[in-house]
């Protein structure tokens, strides 16, 4: 890929690709630490990946199903892009540099390569690499503020969120990628305060995403639009405070889409805090049509909070333990059922999810970036 626009990125979000429907993927806390989860369409049949002494968040799936790269926050500063492939539960870290923060993954539409964020104390950029961590180049430099991006399925354009440099000020845009003509188009206005967690219909007509998402004051929704900034579609309904919805992103055979949805008590008090930590809420995830219909709970409601939802491609395979690190996913079938084991509650005593990356790698950041791990602290996909 050519460096040719420049700007400044923070957390990717993961494109689906298309294929046969398999498990979703998202991160939650257990215990003192965030970790990776499958579960089933249906929300049964619920594995955790990972459970190491740190934080592993952001999965992605890559198009084959056979591999998910999530970040890996260290318990004492740094942040780490790791590969688990399926087949075998081995874990690959793939940062070479322990003294710089990667993270946020994503795989591109071939699945050969990795997009990620990578912050070395002085810049953040975005830069992309080869499954091995080799053959690294760097796609996006420092400039305006920007956050999210993710590749559309035909690999020639990025979505991004936009930041205005005002609290809340989150703007949905797109550039074409190779730089090779055209500039950026604002499918959303800063003020909407778009969500991180965005996502492309694996045929690449539509894009969704959350509006209003850390705004304590105002009702987080689903809309969609076309890359071309048309046909702004509003999904879910909300018209308070206490009832939010966050999109997860679509399945990978465009049928559905995956979302949280988050109840707090009438008349509660919502502020910063309530959102970033989930504090007396109760968490569903759900399943609806891209057009909004055929809305469906596959999960909850309870305290466990699922985060940053992402929607697998079919594949069957099992995992054992490699290295001391145990790892599980149950074999999925064809259709993306789960197989015929018993359901796992992995619900936590104590379940308010905390902010991924707010206080790992302070001790690289310069006064600059601590302006923007704060502002990553507000995600609350």
């Amino acid at each position: 890929m050519a460096a040719g626009l420049s700007f400044a990125v923070a957390t990717p979000s993961q494109a689906t690709y298309p294929n046969h429907n398999g498990r979703i993927a998202f991160q939650a806390e257990v215990g003192k630490h965030i970790q990776l989860f499958t579960m089933s369409p249906s929300g049964h049949n619920m594995r955790q990946l990972t459970h190491g002494v740190g934080d592993s968040t952001r999965p992605d799936w890559s198009p084959n199903g056979r591999l998910i790269a999530f970040e890996f926050d260290l318990p004492v500063g740094g942040c780490h892009v790791r590969l688990l492939r399926l087949s075998t539960g081995r874990i690959v870290d793939l940062t070479q540099d322990k003294d710089v923060c990667e993270q946020a993954p994503a795989f591109t539409p071939s699945g050969k390569r990795i997009i990620f964020v990578r912050f070395d104390g002085d810049i953040e950029a975005m830069w992309s690499m080869n499954l091995a961590g080799g053959d690294r180049h760097r796609i996006r430099v420092a400039g305006e503020q920007l956050a999210a991006p993710a590749v559309s399925p035909d690999g020639t354009t990025l979505s991004f969120v936009a930041y205005n440099g005002k609290d809340l000020g989150q703007a949905l845009e797109t550039v074409p990628l190779d730089g090779s003509g055209g500039g950026i188009t604002r499918l959303m206005p800063y003020r909407s305060n778009i969500a991180i967690k965005q996502d492309w219909a694996p045929n690449g007509r539509h894009l969704v995403f959350t509006k209003n998402a850390d705004r304590p004051d105002r009702p987080a929704n689903i809309f969609t639009i076309r890359p071309n900034g048309t046909g702004l579609h509003r999904l879910t309904h909300s018209r308070s405070p206490e009832l939010r919805f966050n999109v997860g992103g679509y399945s990978p055979n465009g049928h559905w889409i995956v979302y949280r949805k988050t109840s707090f008590p009438t008349g509660a008090t919502i502020t910063a805090e309530t959102l970033e930590q989930g504090l007396k809420g109760q968490f569903s995830v759900y399943r609806m049509h891209p057009d909004g219909s055929g809305k469906q709970r596959i999960l909850g409601p309870s305290t466990f909070l699922p985060r940053y939802l992402d929607w697998g491609p079919a594949t069957i395979s099992m995992t054992r333990p490699v290295d001391g690190v145990p790892t599980a996913v149950d074999a999925g079938l064809a259709d993306g059922s789960a197989a015929a084991t018993p359901s796992t509650d992995p619900t936590p005593s104590s379940t308010a999810l905390r902010l991924v990356g707010a206080t790992t790698g302070l001790t690289l950041v310069s006064a600059g970036a601590v302006s923007l791990l704060r502002r990553r602290r507000r995600d609350t996909a």
